[in-house]
């Protein structure tokens, strides 16, 4: 679920990663869950991957419906639910942003979106944005290191891949950051994150934090707090001159361990 013009500089990682193991997936669009919401139903796990930034209300309370009825969720992505949208068809998006009262449409309007998705995703975007390399003419982002939380917890979730308190899995945090937020929902768990400037020092740092809880219906709900966890799993190179050029083996034992756990459960 995102838009075509970052595909091939990051997106096509994860469905790299998707396809090289076997996963048994379909694929759809944003657009498209809001056209047809039931879609996402009854899925042992719906994944949300790349720069997930505009959301309609419609598809959020799809993804929403979908955890509650027990389907796991997994936001491999950041800057996720920044911005509330509409859907004019054909293929046309209505977005106020930050002029969100001068939306015609006031029962739903454009603008930030409540809460920063928090409520769902376990994170919200913090407004930071990563530095730019200037010199390469086009954005292009800094990504800096994740690292794991230091009490190595779940145990499930780390097993196996031979990350231990002070690793750092370089590269892959970038370049916009979401962390909790006092909507995340409660027990909320921080499994790791990193820590970068921001473009313009606005806020001076940046935080990802990638999270883990369980909804009462007993779906779990990852959020990777960055942009670049896909990059980590199959390499992008041209997505930035940080980016890591191998699969990091111990970021995929950690994903196929979370996917493992969600498809064993749910749906």
């Amino acid at each position: 679920m995102t838009g075509a013009g970052r595909f091939f500089a990051g997106d096509v990682a994860m469905i790299r990663f998707i396809e090289r193991d076997g996963y048994d997936a379909s694929y759809t669009t944003d657009s498209s869950v809001d056209a047809r919401p039931a879609q996402v139903l009854g899925h042992r796990m719906v994944l949300d991957i790349g720069h997930s930034e505009y959301w309609s209300q419609r598809a959020a309370d799809a993804l929403r419906h979908a955890r509650d009825g027990g389907t796991n969720l997994g936001f491999l992505a950041s800057n996720t639910m920044a911005w509330r949208v509409r859907y004019a068809r054909p293929h046309r998006i209505l977005a106020y942003k930050e002029r969100a009262a001068r939306d015609p449409d006031q029962r739903l309007p454009s603008g930030l979106f409540p809460l920063g998705g928090a409520p769902i995703t376990g994170t919200s975007w913090q407004r930071c944005v990563t530095p730019r390399y200037p010199a390469l003419g086009h954005a292009v982002y800094h990504y800096y290191p994740w690292r794991p939380g230091l009490s190595l917890q779940p145990a499930w979730l780390f097993a196996g891949t031979g990350l231990v308190a002070g690793s750092q899995v370089n590269g892959i945090v970038g370049y916009e950051l979401d962390r909790t937020s006092i909507a995340s929902p409660l027990g909320t768990q921080v499994v790791g994150g990193g820590s970068t400037p921001c473009l313009g020092g606005r806020p001076p740092i940046g935080v990802s934090q990638s999270t883990l809880y369980q909804a009462p219906s007993g779906a779990l709900v990852f959020s990777s707090g960055t942009m670049g966890w896909e990059l980590g799993l199959s390499p992008v190179p041209a997505a930035s001159p940080d980016a890591p050029h191998r699969a990091d083996p111990r970021l995929v034992r950690l994903t196929e361990n979370l996917f493992a756990r969600m498809l064993s459960r749910g749906g």
